[in-house]
């Protein structure tokens, strides 16, 4: 996932049936500071009512300093 970019949740994937994810969502910055809106979790392939689905988890949200 990059800022500006459609979400392809094919490229996280990789080819597995889950990934763990870590990627920013925003970007601030200050004179003295820049911080990310930073997203973790994990994707997951799963197949529902015989169809591909994609399942994403989001474990947290947090600013951090970067």
């Amino acid at each position: 996932m990059k800022l500006g970019q459609s979400f392809q949740s094919n490229e996280l994937l990789s080819g597995k049936d889950m990934a763990e994810i870590r990627h920013a969502g925003a970007y601030i910055e200050s004179a003295e500071y820049s911080h990310q809106f930073t997203f973790t979790g994990k994707v997951q392939k799963t197949i529902r009512h015989n169809q591909p689905a994609i399942d994403m988890i989001i474990d947290s949200q947090l600013w951090v300093e970067v």
